[in-house]
C-alpha cells in the first residue's frame, strides 16, 4: 500500500467482499451497544474486548499495511475477518434483549421483532441475488481438471521442486502442488498488483534483471529483446513460464525456449 489513504479503501473494499454487502452486519455495533448496557461485567469485558482487538488489529489501517507486506495478497487479508464474531455477538445481544422483561408477553413480542429484523436485514443463500457457482467434484482431490493437467505437464520431466514463472494461477495451483516453486514471491507479486510499471521499475530493492523480467511477464512489456528474456529467465534458474496470452506466445517463440505441453488455458514454456 502506497498511503493511509489507499490502504483504508483496500479495509473498506475488504468488509465488503467478506459481508457480501448484507445488511445484517448494522445489527454488529446494535449488538454491542446492547451488551454494553444489558450484560454483566463479564460479557462486557468478553465482546467489547473482542472488538478492542478488532480495532487495534484487522481494524487498524497501520496494521493492515504489516499484514499485507508480511502475508502478500490482499485478498488473504479477508480470511483475517473471521475474527469478527458478529453472529455469536448479535445472537447473544439478541438474547439478552428478548429476556430483559420478565413478562412473557413482552419477551414473544421482542423475540418476534428480533427475528422479524433477522429475516429482513439478513440474505439467506436461497433468497440470494446471485446463484452460487457450486460444481459438483470431478475428482478426489477437488481442483480443476486443468490443474491436473497442468501438474501434469511441469512434473512429466522429472524436475524436483521445479520453478516457474506464474500469475497469480499459482495460489490456486500450489492447493494441490505445493512442490512446485514460484520465481516472484507474493509480496513481489502484491506490489505487481498495486503499482504501475513506471513506479515499479524506480524501487531501489529490486534487482534490475527481475525489473525486466517483470517487465516482460506481468506488464506486457516486450521491448527486452527476447533473447535477453531467455537469458535473464534462465540464469534466475526459471524451470518453466505459463503462458495465458497469444501475444506472450509469439515472444517466446522467438527463442529457443519451447512448449512443452498446454492446456485449454495454459501453455507451458521450457527454459533452455
Amino acid at each position: 500500500m502506497e498511503n493511509l489513504n489507499e490502504t483504508i479503501q483496500f479495509l473498506i473494499q475488504s468488509l465488503q467482499t467478506y459481508t457480501g454487502n448484507n445488511p445484517i452486519w448494522i445489527l454488529y455495533p446494535v449488538a454491542l451497544i446492547l451488551i454494553w448496557f444489558l450484560g454483566k461485567k463479564e460479557d462486557r469485558k468478553l465482546f467489547i474486548g473482542v472488538f478492542v482487538t478488532e480495532c487495534l488489529t484487522i481494524f487498524n489501517p497501520f496494521v493492515v499495511k504489516v499484514l499485507l507486506d508480511v502475508f502478500g495478497f490482499g485478498t488473504r487479508f479477508v480470511r483475517f475477518l473471521w475474527i469478527i464474531v458478529f453472529f455469536i455477538t448479535i445472537g447473544y445481544a439478541l438474547t439478552l434483549l428478548i429476556f430483559a422483561s420478565a413478562k412473557t408477553g413482552v419477551r414473544i413480542l421482542t423475540g418476534g421483532i428480533c427475528l422479524a429484523l433477522i429475516v429482513t436485514l439478513g440474505i439467506p443463500v436461497f433468497r440470494g441475488t446471485e446463484d452460487f457457482p457450486y460444481k459438483k467434484a470431478t475428482n478426489a482431490y477437488f481442483v480443476g481438471q486443468e490443474i491436473l493437467d497442468l501438474s501434469s505437464i511441469i512434473h512429466s520431466e522429472g524436475i524436483e521442486q521445479p520453478r516457474i514463472l506464474s500469475d497469480g494461477l499459482l495460489l490456486v495451483y500450489r492447493q494441490y502442488d505445493p512442490d512446485v516453486r514460484s520465481y516472484v514471491s507474493r509480496r513481489i507479486l502484491q506490489k505487481i498488483e498495486k503499482t504501475s510499471e513506471e513506479k515499479f521499475m524506480k524501487k531501489k530493492k529490486i534487482k534490475d534483471w527481475m525489473k525486466k523480467i517483470v517487465a516482460v511477464y506481468y506488464y506486457h512489456d516486450y521491448s527486452l529483446p527476447a533473447e535477453e528474456f531467455q537469458s535473464l529467465v534462465r540464469g534466475s534458474k526459471v524451470d518453466y513460464i505459463i503462458s495465458t496470452t497469444r501475444e506472450l506466445d509469439e515472444y517466446l517463440s522467438g527463442t529457443t525456449m519451447y512448449v512443452l505441453g498446454q492446456t485449454e488455458n495454459y501453455r507451458v514454456w521450457k527454459v533452455v
